[in-house]
């Protein structure tokens, strides 16, 4: 229990501080006159695009079994090009769940390493700076049993689940520019201004593909096809996440557009004060378990904890 706190620390404080090195670039980007000198770089899109490092207070309300946290880190290393509007960007997520029992296990984690191709316009376009990624992104729970039990049941302690899919997405990122002003009131001549971003939303299609995964998954029918919508929006110190999701094709035994395949995740991140990094977050979440081979299960649940900034 020692080690796994010990290494989900030091991943937070990892991620942590390269997600605020990110986001602090986009602060520094510099305009002057009525037209911008810096257009967005690789290291605004990455910022603003990045999946949010998150630990919960204990497992939350819900159909969720007792908890002592679930965490999510992910370390980013980005990849750019002088005068080019793309680049990569490469990630190891690891999400966790420490059970509250007897040695605080932690059962079947999820490793997704993942490397995201990203291309953006330098111009905006009816008021938004258009970008698209492609992301390959792999996602097991590292571990070498059966999938099943002996009785049939699906065997979530120790058993085998592997996938690997592609995730294509459209982002619109809605900007502003904040002018400086000296004391008195006087607009500051060809003053730098800060490129802020107060809105971004984003569509994905998720294509799990045929190689590399647990032949379980194709007899279960896993659903692998998903449409993914979401969208943050920046105001004062409340930060709001709401994103919602549909598995289409063959998905266990369920129809077509049964309430079973639909799923939503909604986080509002509040500032705190003397913590620059981190926002109290309140989340509910009610879809499909994406905890690997737990997928089988319908979560409904209401949490609290600590995130990086949204």
């Amino acid at each position: 229990m020692k080690i796994t706190l010990l290494c989900l620390t030091g991943y937070l404080i990892i991620g942590v501080a390269h997600a605020q090195s990110l986001q602090d670039s986009v602060s520094r980007a510099e305009f002057s006159g009525d037209s911008a000198v810096n257009v967005p770089t690789l290291r605004d899109v990455i910022a603003l695009s990045l999946e949010k490092d998150y630990i919960t207070i204990k497992g939350g309300y819900g159909n969720i079994e007792p908890l002592i946290f679930e965490a999510s880190v992910a370390p980013h290393y980005s990849l750019s090009f002088k005068d080019r509007n793309f680049g990569f960007l490469g990630t190891f997520k690891g999400i966790f769940r420490m059970s509250n029992k007897y040695s605080a296990p932690v059962l079947t984690p999820s490793y997704m390493p993942r490397i995201t191709l990203y291309g953006w316009s330098a111009k905006q376009v009816a008021g938004t700076y258009p970008v698209w990624s492609v992301m390959l992104s792999h996602h097991s729970n590292g571990q070498s049993a059966r999938f099943f039990n002996d009785d049939g049941e699906t065997n979530r302690v120790n058993g085998s689940f592997s996938t690997n899919f592609l995730e294509i997405s459209s982002h619109n990122f809605v900007s502003s520019i904040i002018e400086e002003y000296v004391p008195g009131g006087k607009l500051i001549a060809k003053v730098d201004r800060k490129f802020t971003i107060d809105e971004d939303f984003t569509t994905s299609l998720i294509i799990h593909l045929p190689f590399n995964r647990s032949p379980e998954l194709d007899t279960l029918h896993y659903g692998f096809y998903r449409l993914k919508s979401s969208g943050i929006i920046k105001t004062g110190g409340l930060s709001v996440k709401t994103e919602v999701f549909w598995i289409f094709g063959k998905y266990l035994n369920y129809g077509s557009w049964s309430s079973r395949r639909f799923g939503y995740n909604l986080t509002y991140a509040f500032k705190i004060r003397f913590i620059d990094d981190l926002d109290f977050m309140i989340n509910f979440y009610t879809g499909e378990d994406y905890y690997n081979i737990w997928f089988t299960r319908r979560l409904k649940v209401l949490r609290f904890g600590l995130i990086t900034n949204l």
